[in-house]
Order: structure tokens, then sequence, then C-alpha cells
């Protein structure tokens, strides 16, 4: 209540100021002065009087910061896998394209009727490859609606890595699995065998 008052007193005073300084010319310096001590005279009445002056600050919480997307590539096997990543293979087309093929083998009774992957792309030194397009990621996103029966092993592609100019060999990690009954899988299948390392 008190501060109400308060702002309405200054309200008031300043109104009362400012039209006298703009209604005399030859005083407004001399006016505007007097405004600014009889402003400053009630904000020290009210300071005494145990008045708030200022425009109270609400702390606004800090953000939460936003958890950091898990790592594909550094998580561990999930040890109920259905498909096997046994390898891949690179291979460059006519048109000078490289292009993917996948070795998988379905190791559950359960017929797999698609998947989702995630493929790092490397060239002859075992350099990453960016995108060309991107270039700030070196991975490649897939997705196949192939079957695999039960315990069937199959060579699966091909995938064009147009925008992989220079690749020459990928790992690959399987994400998500479809089976034919309509349930599904998500974990980390990554591929068995590192081409980067010697034969």
């Amino acid at each position: 209540m008190r501060r109400t008052v308060w702002l309405l007193l200054a309200l008031v005073v300043s109104v009362t100021c400012n039209v006298a300084a703009y209604g005399k010319s030859s005083a407004t310096e001399n006016a505007r002065e007097k405004c600014e001590e009889e402003l400053q005279a009630l904000r020290t009445a009210a300071s005494a009087a145990g008045v708030e002056t200022e425009p109270r600050r609400v702390p606004q919480p800090e953000p939460e910061p936003e958890p950091e997307p898990a790592d594909l590539w550094s998580q561990e096997q999930s040890e109920d896998r259905p498909i096997r990543v046994l390898r891949s293979r690179v291979r460059i087309n006519s048109a000078g394209t490289p292009e993917l093929t996948i070795i998988l083998k379905n190791t559950t009774r359960k017929t797999v009727d698609g998947f989702k992957f995630q493929v790092r792309c490397f060239n002859n030194f075992n350099d990453p490859v960016l995108n060309r397009m991107r270039r700030r990621s070196d991975e490649y996103s897939g997705i196949s609606s192939d079957t695999i029966r039960a315990g069937q092993q199959r060579s699966l592609g091909t995938w064009s890595l147009f925008d992989f100019p220079t690749c020459s060999k990928a790992i690959v990690v399987i994400t998500d699995a479809h089976f034919a009954d309509n349930t599904l899988w998500e974990g980390v299948s990554r591929q068995e065998e590192d081409p980067r390392e010697p034969n």
C-alpha cells in the first residue's frame, strides 16, 4: 500500500515539474533541476519510511542444460541384438559412386522385415569422409525393408554413398529392427569386422 502511495506521489511530482518546465521556456533548466530535487527528496522520505522505490527484480531460474545425445559409436553392443552385422563392403560402380553392401545374420526365430542403420565412412587412409553437402558429418543413415528369415545370413544392398565420394570402407550399426509379427527392437548392433584393420 505504501509503495503504491509513493508511486502516485512520484507521478504527480514528475508531471507537475514537466508541465512547469515546458510552460516557462525561459526557466526550463531551473524547472528541471527543481523537479529532480523534489523527486530525490521524495525518494529519501520513502526510503526512510521503509518503502521500496526501486522495481523488484524477480530472480529467473536458470534453464536446465539439454542432455547431450548419446554417442552411438561408443555404446556397448546390445546382448539381445537380433541381427548380427558380420561385415560390409564398399564398391565403386560404373559411374564412380561408392556403393555399400551389408552382410547380416538373423539370430532369432522370427522373420525380420525391416531395419534402420547408421554408417560411418572412411577413405583408404582410414580418415573419416565428410558428407560433401553438409561438410560436418561422416555418417550416413539408411533403412531397409528386406526380409531376413529366422537364422538366415544375407548380403543386402546396395546403398549409394554419393555424398561420400572418397569412401572406401564403412562401419555399420543397426539401431532398430522390425519383425513380421509387428514387434520392434531398439539397441546397438555394431559391425563385427573392422575394415580399417589389416587383413
